[in-house]
C-alpha cells in the first residue's frame, strides 16, 4: 500500500484514516510501497516513518509488512525462501 499516494489520489480521506494498520491487525497480507519519488516525492523510508508516527504501527508490524513483501516477491520459490530467511535473520538481529 502506498500511504501517501492513497491520500493524494483521494483513495482515503487522510493518513490518520488509512486502513493499513487495521488490515495488518486482521492478518491481511499487506506491504508498504511507494508510487515512486517522482510521483509523490517520498521514499519507502518516509512511508515506514508515516506508518509508525501517524498510524501507530509497531516495529513488529513493520517487520510483518517487510516479510509480507518478501513472501509476495515475484521470485522462484527457492529464491523466495532464501530471501525470507535472510531478511528474517536481519530483523531478528535488530530486535
Amino acid at each position: 500500500m502506498c500511504l501517501t499516494s492513497n491520500v493524494h489520489t483521494h483513495t482515503v480521506p487522510s493518513l490518520a484514516e488509512h486502513p493499513f494498520k487495521r488490515y495488518l491487525d486482521r492478518g491481511v497480507v499487506v506491504t508498504l510501497n511507494t508510487d515512486g519519488r517522482l510521483v509523490d516525492g517520498i521514499s519507502l523510508t518516509d512511508e515506514y516513518f508515516t506508518a509508525q508516527s501517524v498510524l501507530g504501527v509497531t516495529k513488529a508490524d513493520l517487520a510483518r509488512a517487510v516479510l509480507n513483501a518478501c513472501e509476495s516477491a515475484f521470485l522462484p520459490d527457492f529464491e523466495k525462501v532464501a530471501l525470507v530467511s535472510r531478511v528474517q535473520s536481519e530483523l531478528e538481529a535488530l530486535s
